[in-house]
């Protein structure tokens, strides 16, 4: 009788030579070192080898068993149970999903995991973290060869959050070899004050630790400061292959001149775009206000679904 992988059970009389043709079959398709150490069925393979007989209906009994092992398992050559894959795809969600370190830890999850693969013991959010910040450092490596074949283009932009610090975003945007637009953000970070200067010497950092030096364009919003940082940055970094001598290296966002084309129009108005703007903030300061306001569009009829919303300054 043939089994997997090749192997021929011979129809033995001896019942030593059995287990041997059994335990080679065993080692081959199910590890049977690892099974053995398994709750369950590491004991009913015990029982079984303990209770063989050298008729062919038990050896066909007993090799039914070990294709139900395999398939309920799937524990066969090539679907070995691979932890780090695993863990590897779990930090890999967290990142992806933007979920918080402490997700893993959740009762709910646990259960799931445990459904998917009793085996596998959840990572704690230390080890998770430790992952992502392993799948950072691989991309970043990926990241920092490509650039060095690639020119690109960025985009910057500074701003102050509600706790008063000053955040700084760049963003690197590139054409890859299938015509694919690709964008990747390479820093992130605190800036001192919104100096033209202090943004330049944060540029030049950035660009320095990621080996980028062949850069097409840089665009920014359309203030002063970033004149300066420009100005910087020309000046102090060494630029490769620069087109026409980096004359038209500073874009100025169209969106943003665009918001300062209205918001000047808008100045004219600003006494009645006041009163629109204090009426909606009443209407949205208490859920009592804004419930009123419902019934009073149901009783007029007016046939629309959306709400009152206060306007944002920068959109």
């Amino acid at each position: 009788m043939s089994l997997r992988f090749g192997v021929t059970l011979l129809d033995c009389q001896v019942v030593t030579h059995l287990e041997l043709h059994v335990t080679i079959v065993v080692r081959v398709m199910l590890h049977i070192q690892d099974i053995m150490e398994l709750p369950h069925y590491g004991r009913i393979w015990r029982i079984h080898v303990k209770n063989i007989h050298t008729e062919r209906k038990s050896l066909k009994r007993l090799c039914m068993i070990l294709q139900v092992w395999v398939s309920i398992k799937g524990i066969k050559k090539g679907n070995v149970l691979n932890v780090e894959e695993i863990r590897l795809s779990l930090a890999r969600m967290m990142i992806i999903d933007e979920l918080p370190f402490k997700f893993v830890e959740g009762k709910g999850f646990k259960v799931y995991s445990r459904a998917l693969e009793p085996s596998f013991e959840v990572p704690s959010r230390h080890t998770v973290a430790r992952d992502c910040m392993k799948i950072f450092i691989e991309e970043k490596r990926k990241l920092k060869k490509l650039f060095k074949s690639e020119r690109v283009c960025l985009t910057t932009d500074t701003w102050t959050s509600l706790q008063n610090l000053n955040y700084m975003c760049l963003t690197a945007h590139w054409i890859d070899s299938d015509w694919e637009l690709q964008k990747r953000i390479i820093n992130f970070c605190i800036v001192e004050k919104h100096k033209g200067e202090t943004i330049g010497k944060q540029i030049e950092e950035c660009l320095h630790e990621w080996g980028i030096d062949k850069v097409c364009t840089i665009t920014v919003d359309n203030a002063s400061s970033n004149d300066r940082a420009i100005a910087h940055l020309k000046k102090k970094c060494k630029w490769k292959d620069v087109i026409l001598n980096n004359d038209y290296m500073h874009m100025r966002c169209s969106a943003h001149i665009v918001n300062l084309i209205v918001k000047e129009g808008l100045e004219e108005q600003h006494e009645s775009i006041m009163r629109v703007r204090n009426a909606v903030k009443y209407v949205r300061s208490s859920p009592a206000r804004l419930k009123a306001f419902k019934r009073c569009v149901e009783k007029e009829k007016i046939d629309s679904k959306s709400l009152l919303c206060l306007d944002v300054e920068t959109r």
